[in-house]
């Protein structure tokens, strides 16, 4: 999910108004990390000064065709 940090800039890694990549940890943190990988965090913080504004899909799963002439087809 998405989140936007509403809370004080007195944090180095943390901008007010900058939204960030949010991954749970427990019911009252978060993993926060500026790309779409929890492995890629910089720090686990409150859940209280975020603003969810985006719940991310889940991956879905990519199918493909074999053609007749060996190309392969992603769509």
């Amino acid at each position: 999910m998405k989140g936007k940090y509403l809370g004080k800039a007195d944090s180095a890694n943390l901008v007010p108004g900058m939204s960030y990549y949010l991954f749970e940890n427990g019911k009252d943190y978060f993993y926060v990390s500026r790309f779409n990988n929890k492995k890629a965090h910089f720090g686990c913080y409150e859940k209280t000064p975020f603003e969810i504004n985006e719940e991310t899909r889940e991956k879905s799963e990519v199918t493909f065709k074999v053609s007749s002439s060996g190309q392969i087809s992603f769509f």
